[in-house]
């Protein structure tokens, strides 16, 4: 593709759409492991709380989890992901049990806790980039309002 405006311009949207990304967001399988971590670092715990049959769940993961700008400022948190359907013990804990614990009602729910596992933030539903992006930094600088903690890159 020639470097003029119309190419410039087309991998500016590119970049900005997610569709060229560096990297994926970090989901961990492991609540316990995780929420030592948090405990242990001061950073807020995100919880994406879904199911293998969840279709909100699929298009969150294809539109709002792919763009460049959610995976970049969810690296300000330790993300987990938890099958809110699991009945089974994996990783020390039942999904379902974490969900009914967090007040999971549907799929997908996002869940910012703190290391001590306090709720900071709940978000239940399918969100666009943006509207993620604005719930995910007033979930984050609550977070942080409520601790000693400053802001990691502050």
């Amino acid at each position: 593709m020639p470097r003029t405006a119309t190419g410039w311009a087309l991998i500016a949207i590119l970049i900005s759409s997610g569709a060229a990304k560096a990297q994926d967001v970090r989901w961990r399988p492991d609540y316990n492991a995780a929420r030592k971590e948090a405990a242990a670092t001061g950073t807020p715990l995100l919880l994406d709380f879904g199911s293998e049959g969840c279709t909100w769940c699929r298009k969150m993961d294809a539109t709002t989890f792919t763009n460049t700008a959610v995976i970049t400022d969810l690296q300000k948190a330790i993300t987990v992901r938890v099958d809110g359907d699991e009945a089974e013990v994996r990783d020390g804990h039942r999904g379902s049990e974490l969900a009914n614990k967090y007040g999971v009602k549907m799929f997908p729910t996002h869940v910012m806790v703190d290391g001590d596992g306090r709720v900071i933030a709940r978000a239940p539903g399918y969100m666009e980039p943006q509207q993620f992006l604005s719930w995910f930094k007033q979930s984050l600088a609550k977070a942080y309002q409520q601790s000693a903690l400053q802001p990691s890159g502050s």
